[in-house]
């Protein structure tokens, strides 16, 4: 990949010609420029640091100034580099987004949702005037759609991130859940069913449903069937969107039997987070428009009105100046240039050096060898086993004896090892090309230290319930219980669900069922629906009004429109209990 926007900003700022050494000297021929500009630094070394810091970022932090590009309106280096990009992804277009994935989701889903041009331009283009620049539009079912007026929607899977919700929120377009399907773990998500999605097709036909989004790979490494369910949506004229934040680095691991990137397998819109799996600086994603458009001379495309056809069906669904026009929305004015650069740097190292990520899946798949064979007790490697693909690059380790948390804890105390994220029953480590044999090796060893705390820890509460047994035997106290399936319940009332564990009792006037639970977080916690604010205790069966969350990952355990259940009480009080932080402002603590 050649490389514009650091060629353009080195030579800027040495005032050395394109192609010359840039530790040879100026030859004095144009002088250096000083910035009596924005931004406020003036590419000078920090004033809290040493003023010899040669590695001061500052001096490469520009802005739009003459010589160099806007973000917003590239013409020269950073158009350039995109392009460049595209031709290494195989996409249509691609974005540099200086906002993170999240500005991604809500572009992408605006310029599929609202309309900036005069008219929604699916159109048809004759061969003659096809431009090798311009988008080919031909959808039928689309123009159709639009003579009808009806409401907006947007079927969205409910383990998407919180900023897919905020922008459906703020769209004002009614959300179509689609709930991912079991994994061979009850507490992981599993992929999205190209089934559920053409029941909720079939089901809202009196809507006007504009886009699908989805998140493959998720949290855990899930991956959705996306050529099944981008059939799925195409046959409808339905463009889908895929979050593909947490698998950037999948375009760069040829290697058979590894998850393809959304971008080659259908999907429309596909956004991805450099910073996540990549080296590259924080906030620092791309958003690709899918498909290249192409001739096709064959005697079927003669047949068909003598037009041009793109390489792929998806080429018909998405408007690339929508797109553009809500990223200049949605991303900062003040686009940072490091970040553009840093971006170029990692996109050209990745596609230069592939083998590095064939030998960085090389070395996962002998780590997860050695974890299974290692001899665990306590500490279990997620592996899905069902019908959804996995990325085992994401590593999920499952716990008993201790929460995700206090696992995640015990690692950071004793080993360094610091998680990616915390649940009640496991917690996720994040993998990438930058993790070198030796750091395998540490992290291998500091699992099997926390595999013996936890058997200590399990050791020591046994102890001590042997202790608190015998007590017992001599105490008049007597649990309560309630008849479950004709048989008593010694755990006083204690129901499973699949978000965890609720306590039911009969309240002593109306006979009715009550969620008691732990007395702080039931009476301490309300909800807010539709009818009020209401406390755990009596919130089921009410709707919930604004969006309840656990971060990270930033997924709501409860969203707009949905009643409130026995289970997302459960998950609540579990997630509260097991040290999880929720937020959101459908919830008052």
């Amino acid at each position: 990949m050649k490389e514009f926007i650091n060629r353009t900003i080195n030579e800027y700022l040495t005032g050395n010609p394109a192609g010359s050494n840039e530790n040879e000297g100026r030859d004095g021929s144009r002088p250096l420029k000083y910035p009596w500009h924005m931004p406020g630094h003036k590419r000078k070394a920090a004033p809290w640091t040493s003023k010899d810091s040669a590695g001061d970022l500052f001096g490469y932090d520009l802005t739009e100034v003459p010589g160099l590009d806007d973000l917003h309106h590239p013409e020269g280096m950073i158009k350039r580099s995109m392009e460049e990009a595209a031709k290494v992804y195989g996409s249509f277009r691609t974005y540099y987004l200086v906002n993170g994935s999240t500005c991604g989701n809500l572009a992408a889903l605006y310029a599929c949702v609202e309309d900036k041009r005069p008219d929604r331009n699916f159109y048809e283009m004759s061969g003659e005037s096809e431009s090798k620049e311009e988008r080919i539009y031909d959808s039928g079912l689309a123009r159709e759609r639009d003579r009808v007026q009806k409401e907006k929607a947007v079927i969205i899977a409910r383990n998407c991130h919180k900023s897919v919700f905020n922008a459906i929120r703020l769209l004002k377009v009614r959300p179509l859940y689609i709930y991912p399907e079991g994994s061979t773990y009850p507490g992981i998500d599993g992929g999205i069913s190209a089934e559920d999605i053409r029941k909720v097709i079939r089901q809202n036909q009196h809507l006007d449903i504009r886009c699908c989004i989805i998140t493959s790979p998720t949290y855990e490494g899930i991956i959705s069937d996306i050529p099944a369910v981008s059939a799925r949506l195409h046959e409808a004229g339905i463009p889908l969107i895929v979050d593909e934040a947490h698998g950037a680095h999948l375009p760069f691991i040829n290697e058979e039997g590894v998850p393809q990137s959304a971008i080659s397998l259908g999907a429309d819109i596909v956004i991805q987070s450099l910073h996540k799996t990549l080296p590259c600086y924080t906030q620092t994603a791309l958003l690709h428009i899918a498909g290249q458009p192409s001739e096709d001379n064959s005697p079927a495309a003669s047949e068909n009105s003598g037009r041009k056809m793109t390489k792929k069906a998806a080429a018909g669904f998405v408007d690339p100046e929508n797109v553009e026009y809500y990223l200049r929305v949605f991303q900062s004015s003040s686009p940072s240039y490091i970040f553009l650069q840093a971006m170029e740097k990692c996109i050209s190292w990745c596609d230069s050096h592939r083998y590095e990520f064939i030998s960085f899946y090389k070395r996962i798949r002998d780590f997860r060898r050695d974890i299974l064979h290692a001899g665990l007790k306590n500490i279990h490697l997620f592996s899905e086993a069902g019908s959804s693909l996995q990325d085992i690059t994401r590593l999920v380790f499952l716990v008993s004896g201790v929460t995700g948390h206090k696992a995640a804890e015990l690692l950071e105390e004793r080993s360094g090892v610091v998680v990616e994220m915390a649940g009640n029953n496991h917690f996720t480590i994040i993998s990438t090309v930058m993790d070198d044999v030796d750091d395998l090796k540490q992290l291998s060893s500091a699992l099997s230290e926390l595999d013996t705390a936890i058997t200590e820890i399990k050791e020591k509460e046994a102890e001590q319930e042997a202790a608190s047994s015998e007590q017992s035997q001599f105490s008049e106290d007597i649990i309560p219980g309630s008849a479950v399936d004709g048989q008593a319940d010694i755990t006083g009332g204690m129901k499973k669900t699949a978000g965890g564990t609720v306590n039911r009792e009969k309240h002593a006037e109306s006979g009715k069922e009550e969620i008691t639970g732990s007395a702080d977080i039931v009476e301490n916690t309300f909800l807010s629906t539709e009818e009020g604010l209401f406390p755990l205790s009596e919130a089921i069966g009410k709707r919930i009004t604004d969006y309840i969350y656990v971060y990270p990952p930033g997924i709501p355990l409860i969203a707009p429109f949905e009643v409130i259940k026995e289970e997302h009480i459960a998950e609540i009080i579990n997630d509260i209990s097991g040290g999880s932080e929720i937020r959101g402002r459908g919830i008052k603590r």
